[in-house]
């Protein structure tokens, strides 16, 4: 039975102060990652004629996984083979199983596999022939559907000196075989291949020499199982390599794509295709021809070592790019947001970090995309007018004027050669990005500024950041009213810094700074609390997080908590609204820098790394909703209500509110589950059950909507207002989690009707865990 205690108010404070004396347990809530396909490069992607589907086999997570494709990405399996890239991957459409060779961890290309895989409809299989390919990483691997055989070429098999191979093997399910007969191309990784199904023959092209910084040879092969043959032709796609290759049955040409454009090989001649839109240059993408649709399906790839989370398709004539699935993969610092009146967490901006090859300067461009969040999936919006590209922006949520606030950031261009911060100050209401004052209209040029909204003044608050050259920090507070910014004056600030983390806590109205550098050069994070409102004040705390700067805190709003994650640790913070507390277990999403936001739609806190999205939820979530309608008393009609917006999380006061009820008035508390009916009541109402319209008993329009297992009289707490407060100690969390209850309340109203009796409407619950 559930732990409900009924108390007169003074008797239930002491018993709160008693139970909640001891330390509530925090880390209940964990972080998983979201099944989202994310960005990807080195993966591959196969054509499943069984169940007409696309497969994509991404190794970089840790066990692999493998997605499914019909017009939208979805998770079929993890597990099987260990993380690596560069495997070879085809699709047996005589057994039905999608077929795995060797590979090299994504961390390093030390290691070489030499394992053969098979997946059948979520199940990997290791098989282990006697004989098989020597170890290797980028090979060329395709399917020949006419002779039931997966056909293998190439690939690097010296993890020292990086010599490639120009071996053949063939893969009948049984065994491996090794064709040895001259010619056949030399020695190449790289290279891309597709099977011919209508002359018969396997499409190889391009590819890197045996060096591994040799040129792409740029020859195409055709092989036949007996032979391989060299073609020629008056044009071709030169030094391609590390591109894809589908072959379009339907149009009966090989398309081929990669950093060198769109190119199709009708078996006589490559035409090259110049479309109007192209998913630009990439290298390492996975492709495949989607026979159902009768379009080419492209996904991810590397370009200018940046991941894409892209996915295009191909129709003959032009590249249509599908809905994105994730953010950029290497963005860091942009500026999240959560949109209370649309429920979207909203990304703006952020950088990305990229080299264009070995002994070549390291490059920062920043972007000015916009994604929204919606609960379930990214999107890109694309709005026509929007602030230039930048990171280390400061942005946060006015709520009452429904708008994105985002102010400064810096637009970096090459590795020590930064352009100034912005002072600009942009809004957006979730269509227009409008410039709302301009350049030199309120703070100093600044980034790494820490922006929030503050409910008691209904003004947006900015503190510190520093200067373009990251010498000057700044510990000046403003506050954005929607027209003009005015420069405060508080009597105590922070010590001037940049790159705090900063928060509101909803539930408080208090917003909370957390840590920063107090030095724009060298080790000088901090590690101390300061909470706004209306002034600074410092808390002085014992437990805390290290001392870190470019930390990202958000308000976890179902739990009452604030979250902390600090860049390149693996733990996870959690304030309370009056200290902090390190959750269990302590791990953060494995990456590097976090971007957090709050969802309110799911309860989610959601993190964006590296392309990849995580949410940081409890298991068991508190859940309330109201349902049903009351009947009117004399007065007016009853409503019940959680007392200000509470959710019944088991260690925590819940309590039930019912106004609209005459002054005075007596109220009961009907309290049920659907799972048992104890309470003594008449035979009709035992076996019929709610919902029960009441006209019969002289109560018109009044309907009970719960089982009334218990019944509990409620406190009169001020004109019409009366309140009943139960409380679920945390030592019966595991006994309680996810329990379910309704609740409805009778209130005695003898002028109402001729019963005397009315009712409100109903609540629905299940008790959850922090």
């Amino acid at each position: 039975m559930i732990a409900l205690r009924s108390f007169q108010r003074p008797r239930l404070l002491a018993f709160l102060l008693l139970v909640l004396a001891a330390p509530l347990a925090f880390g209940q809530a964990k972080w998983e990652r979201l099944p989202l396909l994310g960005a990807d490069s080195n993966h591959a992607a196969v054509w499943d004629p069984v169940n007409e589907r696309v497969l994509l086999v991404t190794a970089y997570a840790n066990p692999v996984e493998v997605w499914e494709y019909d017009g939208e990405w979805r998770l079929a399996s993890t597990g099987g083979p260990s993380q690596r890239v560069n495997f070879g991957l085809s699709f047996d459409a005589q057994r039905g199983v999608m077929t795995l060779f060797g590979g090299t961890p994504a961390s390093s290309s030390s290691t070489l596999y030499d394992d053969t895989w098979e997946w059948d409809d979520g199940t990997w299989t290791e098989r282990t022939p006697t004989i098989r390919p020597e170890a290797r990483h980028a090979c060329a691997m395709a399917y020949d559907s006419l002779r039931g055989v997966t056909v293998l070429y190439g690939g690097i098999v010296n993890a020292s000196t990086n010599a490639s191979t120009e071996t053949t093997w063939e893969w009948n399910g049984t065994q491996w075989y090794r064709y040895t007969q001259p010619p056949r191309p030399n020695a190449r990784w790289g290279a891309a291949m597709a099977f011919d199904s209508a002359r018969g023959v396997m499409v190889l092209h391009g590819g890197n020499g045996a060096p591994f910084s040799a040129t792409a040879p740029g020859e195409t092969w055709e092989y036949d199982g007996a032979l391989w043959t060299r073609r020629t032709y008056p044009a071709a796609p030169n030094n391609q390599a590390q591109h894809a290759m589908a072959y379009d049955a339907q149009r009966a040409r090989t398309v081929l794509f990669g950093n060198k454009g769109t190119w199709e090989w009708d078996g006589t001649d490559w035409l090259e295709r110049f479309p109007a839109t192209s998913p630009g240059s990439p290298s390492q993408l996975a492709m495949a021809y989607d026979a159902k649709h009768g379009r080419t399906i492209a996904h991810g790839g590397l370009e200018f070592s940046v991941r894409s989370a892209r996915t295009w398709s191909w129709d003959g004539a032009d590249w249509t790019g599908e809905p994105v699935t994730s953010p950029a993969q290497n963005t860091s610092f942009p500026g999240v947001g959560y949109d209370e009146a649309r429920d979207r967490v909203v990304v703006f901006g952020g950088r990305e970090v990229f080299s264009a090859g070995h002994g070549t300067p390291v490059t920062i461009l920043n972007n000015n995309d916009t994604y929204e969040w919606d609960g379930e999936r990214w999107r890109l919006m694309e709005p026509l007018v929007r602030p230039g590209p930048r990171s280390r922006l400061a942005m946060t949520y006015d709520p009452v004027r429904e708008r994105t606030v985002v102010f400064g950031g810096r637009n970096d261009v090459i590795n020590g050669n930064y352009t100034d911060p912005h002072s600009d100050t942009w809004e957006y209401d979730g269509t227009t990005w409008t410039l709302v004052a301009a350049a030199g209209q309120g703070p100093s040029p600044r980034m790494d500024a820490a922006m929030e909204y503050d409910p008691a003044t209904g003004t947006v608050l900015l503190f510190g950041g520093t200067d373009g050259n990251q010498v000057t920090n700044l510990g000046d507070t403003w506050s954005w009213d929607g027209v003009s910014w005015t420069l405060l004056s508080p009597a105590t600030s922070p010590p001037a810094r940049h790159a705090a983390a900063f928060a509101r806590d909803v539930s408080t109205g208090d917003l909370v700074l957390f840590g920063g550098e107090v030095h724009s050069f060298g080790p000088y994070a901090v590690d101390d609390t300061w909470v706004w409102n209306g002034e600074w004040t410092e808390q002085v705390l014992g437990v805390k997080p290290a001392p870190v700067a470019f930390g990202s805190l958000v308000d976890d709003r179902w739990r009452d908590r604030l979250v902390f994650i600090a860049p390149f640790q693996a733990n996870t913070w959690e304030w309370d609204g009056e200290g902090w507390q390190e959750a269990a277990p302590k791990l953060a999403p494995p990456s590097g820098w976090a971007n957090l936001g709050y969802h309110g739609g799911t309860g989610d806190v959601i993190d964006l790394q590296s392309g990849v999205t995580y949410a940081y939820r409890t298991a068991h979530p508190a859940t309330l909703d109201l349902f049903g309608a009351g009947c009117a008393g004399t007065v007016g009609t009853p409503a019940l209500a959680s007392k200000e917006g509470q959710l019944p999380w088991i260690g925590a006061p819940f309590t039930f509110e019912v106004s609209g009820t005459p002054n005075g008035a007596t109220c009961m508390l009907l309290f049920g589950t659907p799972r048992t009916f104890s309470a003594p009541l008449p035979r009709q109402l035992t076996l019929l059950g709610p919902p029960l319209s009441l006209n019969v008993y002289g109560m018109p329009t009044c309907t009970l909507l719960v089982r009334p297992d218990h019944t509990f009289p409620m406190s009169i707490t001020g004109p019409g207002r009366s309140e009943f407060t139960v409380f679920t100690p945390l030592s019966l969390a595991s006994e309680f989690a996810g329990y379910e209850f309704h609740a409805q309340v009778l209130v005695f109203d003898p002028g109402a009707n001729q019963g005397g009796r009315v009712y409100s409407n109903a609540m629905s619950g299940v008790l959850g865990v922090r």
